[in-house]
């Protein structure tokens, strides 16, 4: 493929071979078959030496091979859910939050750190209305608006 693949996401190795009875990958991230033209999608954890090895019917064997990195890819918000969406200072409030490929996620204002999970709740005590969730790694940043803001006084 062109462009570099990111880490634990599917990309796309195409290869073409010529009077072979069997084709094989090394690592063997998908499943070949002989074609002189055919494209088949993987998935890579890390950057890797790719080895193409056709056989012909004698057993004789070619190879090819190539280096492909691979990159960190951006943070995804999965989901956020804030209950309530009204406080007052010192209302308990909670956070429900999805991410993938995040190394870290924080919430502004206030700079609070919480774990990088696809499934999390976080329960505290603010004392004014968080309004961004961040997640951050390595391939860069994502945040989302949460729909939360303080009430005025009470009665």
């Amino acid at each position: 493929a062109p462009r570099i693949p990111e880490r634990g996401k599917p990309f796309t190795v195409c290869y073409g071979v010529l009077n072979a009875r069997r084709v094989e990958l090394d690592p063997p991230i998908a499943e070949l078959s002989p074609s002189i033209n055919r494209c088949v999608e993987a998935i890579l954890d890390r950057s890797a030496r790719l080895v193409l090895r056709a056989y012909n019917e004698a057993g004789d064997s070619v190879s090819a091979s190539f280096d492909l990195p691979v990159k960190e890819p951006a943070p995804e918000i999965l989901f956020v859910d804030a209950s309530p969406r009204q406080l007052r200072r010192g209302d308990r409030f909670t956070l429900c939050y999805g991410v993938r490929f995040a190394t870290r996620v924080r919430v502004e204002p206030g700079g609070l750190s919480f774990p990088a999970s696809e499934k999390n709740c976080a329960t505290w005590f603010p004392v004014q209305a968080p309004a961004r969730l961040i997640a951050e790694s390595p391939g860069g940043a994502a945040e989302v608006e949460l729909p939360v803001r303080m009430a005025g006084p009470g009665p």
